[in-house]
């Protein structure tokens, strides 16, 4: 691991993570150290953004049929 969490540019507030400095955030346990749009890509990226997205996460559903 590159330890990319420490290699990120915290002034650039919108800076699109890759896959592999996402990866390296969430095997860290580095999302507590995120900025607002770095945490919002990386939960995005962990569930989708349909379920970040939706306002019943907490809700049951079917899937399939």
């Amino acid at each position: 691991m590159d330890n990319s969490i420490n290699t990120l540019n915290t002034k650039n507030f919108d800076q699109k993570l890759t896959k592999v400095q996402i990866l390296d955030i969430v095997k860290s346990n580095g999302i507590s150290k995120c900025n607002a749009s770095h945490k919002s890509q990386v939960m995005a990226f962990m569930f989708g953004n349909e379920f970040m997205a939706s306002d019943d996460k907490g809700a049951k559903h079917k899937y399939g049929m």
